[in-house]
């Protein structure tokens, strides 16, 4: 199943509480946050989405999804973007051509699983930020990083904005 932006449409499918459903307002930052409003097992698997220029597909506040086996291909910030949503499963998706982010985001959210996806053409691979309990696994044969002490490094001539807060994954 295909769902292409016929012309100027901003988000591919915003899945969120009715009080969270407005795309102009801050997508960080959705009202069901605050309220306690909460959908309950959402999936969506199979679908292309195709030429959104802000989410391939959004969800705010959903507890119980699942994003399996979709494309998300868009000139998009994000492809796939989970926000404030818990119990959830991010697998075997594509995301590409997202400039100005993310394929993947994960924010503000527990307990997700991100797992055999792949992302092309992007600023960003898979983002998990201010987020509890979510797993990153890839197909790398270690999966783990450990007791890792990063300090007194200069990083200079790097072509990317840095993105305060944000733990990513290229």
């Amino acid at each position: 199943m295909v769902l292409e932006n016929a012309g100027g449409q901003s988000y591919g499918l915003w899945v969120s509480p009715v009080d969270s459903a407005d795309p102009t307002a801050d997508p960080e930052r959705p009202p069901c946050g605050l309220s306690g409003a909460t959908l309950h097992g959402f999936v969506l698997s199979g679908f292309t989405l195709h030429g959104f220029l802000q989410h391939g597909a959004h969800l705010a506040c959903v507890d119980s999804f699942a994003l399996t086996g979709n494309v998300s291909d868009g000139k998009a910030v994000y492809g796939l973007f989970p926000i404030l949503s818990r119990h959830g499963v991010i697998a075997h998706n594509e995301a590409m051509h997202t400039g100005q982010d993310a394929a993947l985001d994960v924010g503000q959210s527990d307990n997700v699983l991100i797992s055999g996806n792949r992302g092309h053409d992007h600023l960003l691979g898979i983002e998990v930020e201010n987020s509890r309990q979510c797993d990153v696994l890839t197909d790398k044969l270690r999966t783990t990083q450990e007791h890792t002490l990063v300090a007194f490094n200069r990083v200079h001539g790097n072509n990317r904005a840095a993105i305060p807060g944000k733990l990513v994954y290229y």
